[in-house]
């Protein structure tokens, strides 16, 4: 009766936990979802068993012994060390995210615990036997966890998932000794409370106080998190404006260059006419045709390339398509859409602008054929196919599966905003590299 009274219990204080520390990482385990779900549910009954086995043999041993509780206690923070070093390898995400989000799980399982035992205490006053879980301590340990974990989990949804792909390896340290630290401060708060004793006056104004004092913490961590992410929003927004503005400007520079070199074509055409005149009333008929064949490349230099019936994507690509030729890059444009789309010009200029932008960046650090940008744009029923191939050195960094800038203090909101554009859109990105060429490809729904 004991073992499956220990085994039961380990498992309901232990299980809800762990799977919340797991769910956000869904997408980033080591094996496929349901190995991994597998794996901890015969690691989860070996040690609940295993710490079940060895509660029954320290009761046997010394049922009397007023350091039962404790000795049984310590048998159950070794079996979470084994929990925590399986969470540590079968998460690939970087370690500050594995630690932030195993530390705030482990917080709010040490309040949801002890909320537990200060009720199950005023309940089975009187009765010990110096084991844990004792009489309807497991049945208040699960209604404790299904009233408070949906809140745990809506809190880390809410302000930590949306944002935490955006976070800097530096920032994610921050947060993460935060957490730590709030985890250790509760952690060595409520070990200080003896629970027979707790429902005394002022023993009770200091727990509650100490409560209080944990929640305000945690709210401060996460009003943190808030401003943390509303800043990367707006410089966002700030990095997609000044795209917006940068090839407005550019567009601005190239019609003045064009109407101060038409004005300068008119005013010279006389010259130009008096010229072929004089070839031709000379007799130099070839002379004419040359001068005039230099005349009309010399004007159709001065047109804007139309590579697409699209404004925004025309303005775009032939911006890089310039700057590919000041430095002697190879840059190729297939592109087959309507001038129509349904999709908002800020958002399509942002999309092909990063992509460009990080080819052009990535082409520049290469010499040889492996000088090229190969940009390609085509509509397939309701969907828009982007890609984009270059060539780089072949340095990657990646974390966790994810391509990061390599560029030095670089936040890395270009890929973030390409991925946002295509999730507004229904649609996916995929990044894959292989030697020296990169590719990149986008789907959006339209």
């Amino acid at each position: 009766m004991i073992f499956w009274r220990l085994f039961f219990g380990w498992l309901i204080q232990i299980g809800p936990f762990a799977l919340l520390c797991i769910q956000p990482f869904a997408g980033q385990l080591r094996f496929p979802l349901r190995k991994t779900g597998a794996v901890m549910l015969i690691l989860f009954a070996g040690l609940a068993a295993a710490f079940a086995l060895t509660g029954c043999a320290l009761h046997r041993a010394s049922a009397s012994d007023p350091w039962l509780f404790v000795k049984v206690n310590m048998t159950f923070f070794v079996s979470l060390i084994f929990c925590f070093l399986w969470y540590l390898y079968a998460v690939t995400a970087s370690w500050p995210k594995k630690l932030f989000v195993f530390s705030y799980v482990l917080s709010g399982a040490f309040i949801i615990t002890s909320i537990s035992n200060a009720i199950a205490t005023r309940l089975h006053m009187g009765r010990s036997d110096g084991l844990p879980y004792l009489g309807c301590t497991p049945l208040i340990l699960l209604l404790a966890a299904a009233a408070f974990l949906p809140v745990l989990f809506f809190v880390l949804k809410r302000h930590y998932q949306i944002m935490a792909d955006s976070f800097t390896n530096r920032e994610s340290i921050y947060i993460s000794t935060l957490s730590i630290v709030l985890c250790v401060a509760l952690s060595s708060g409520l070990i200080c409370f003896g629970y027979l004793n707790l429902y005394e006056p002022m023993n009770l104004l200091l727990y509650i106080a100490l409560l209080i004092s944990i929640f305000a913490m945690n709210g401060i961590c996460f009003k943190l998190l808030d401003i943390t992410h509303e800043k990367m929003s707006a410089q966002r927004k700030y990095d997609e404006l000044h795209c917006q503005l940068s090839l407005q400007v550019e567009q601005y520079r190239r019609i003045s260059n064009n109407m101060e070199a038409t004005r300068r074509m008119r005013h010279d055409l006389k010259h130009h006419m008096i010229t072929i005149q004089g070839f031709l009333q000379g007799g130099n008929v070839k002379e004419a045709e040359q001068y005039l064949d230099h005349y009309l490349l010399v004007t159709k230099e001065l047109e804007i390339p139309k590579l697409c019936d699209n404004a925004v994507v025309n303005t775009v690509a032939d911006y890089y398509r310039m700057l590919s030729a000041e430095q002697d890059i190879c840059f190729s444009a297939r592109i087959a859409i309507p001038a129509d789309l349904a999709v908002q010009d800020i958002d399509l200029s942002v999309l092909i602008g990063n992509l460009l932008e990080n080819a052009f960046d990535a082409a520049l650090l290469v010499e040889g054929e492996a000088r090229f940008i190969r940009f390609n744009m085509a509509c397939f029923g309701k969907m828009l196919a982007v890609t984009v191939d270059n060539g780089f050195n072949g340095t990657v960094k990646m974390e966790a599966g994810r391509y990061l800038s390599t560029k030095d203090q670089h936040s890395g909101f270009g890929l973030a905003s390409v991925e946002a554009i295509a999730e507004k859109y229904s649609g996916g990105v995929e990044f894959t590299h292989e030697a020296e060429v990169f590719h990149s490809s986008v789907m959006l729904g339209i």
